[in-house]
């Protein structure tokens, strides 16, 4: 038992004294500049290996990447196309320059004039003819009552119905009366194929206005018995 422990005790210093158990701290370097102490690793690591520099002259193309080409899942941006894989081509020139230049533009002389004039009415035609005209009416009515009155004559008692009152009711009202003398009328033809009646110097109304407007020659007919050619 005794041998065991010296030689434990041996091998433990040998061991010690190898530097395999030292405990001191190992100098690191971060990317960023800053150092710190760290404990060793148990092991030593395999650092990746340096990508290849781009040659001399050559541009890194944003945005794309390249994929494993040894049996990697990752996708090449953009995936190449199967079968044809021609290159494609988009224009980013700026735009082409266009020159203009005015042409002035000469007005010579003055345009041709012609004149025309049309007027309403193509034709007119005076008549005379009764026609409807407002009117004020009086009217009175008269009525009677009537009632039973007993007298006595001599030895006689005498019951008769008599009139006994009188009533008259007066009242006045606007109407459209056919005027009792013919009027003066103008039929006028205009140009659109269709007539206008006037009436003329009727008293209380205007010295002309239409009793046929825009009409036909049955509306002229109707209103006024005048049968038109």
């Amino acid at each position: 038992m005794l041998k065991k422990f010296l030689w434990a005790v041996v091998l433990g210093v040998a061991v010690y004294g190898s530097g395999v158990y030292a405990q001191e701290k190992v100098k690191v370097i971060y990317p960023d500049g800053s150092v710190r102490y760290e404990d060793p690793t148990p092991a030593a690591v395999v650092a990746a290996p340096t990508p290849a520099a781009a040659p001399a002259g050559s541009k890194t193309v944003s945005g794309v990447s390249c994929c494993p080409c040894n049996g990697g899942t990752g996708k090449c941006t953009p995936e190449c196309k199967k079968g044809k894989n021609e290159p494609e081509v988009s224009s980013l020139c700026p735009p082409g320059t266009t020159e203009c230049k005015d042409i002035p533009v000469v007005v010579d002389g003055s345009l041709e004039t012609t004149t025309s004039e049309e007027k309403f009415y193509v034709s007119e035609e005076p008549y005379e003819a009764f026609v409807k005209v407002p009117a004020i009416e009086i009217k009175s009515t008269e009525r009677c009552e009537f009632k039973r009155i007993k007298y006595k004559v001599d030895c006689c008692e005498i019951t008769v119905c008599v009139p006994c009152q009188s009533c008259i009711t007066k009242s006045k009202k606007c109407v459209l009366n056919t005027s009792k003398v013919k009027h003066k009328i103008l039929v006028k033809l205009r140009r659109d194929g269709t007539y206008d009646v006037y009436v003329l110097d009727v008293p209380g109304m205007p010295k002309q206005y239409l009793v046929v407007n825009e009409g036909t020659k049955q509306d002229v007919k109707e209103t006024t018995d005048i049968d038109l050619p």
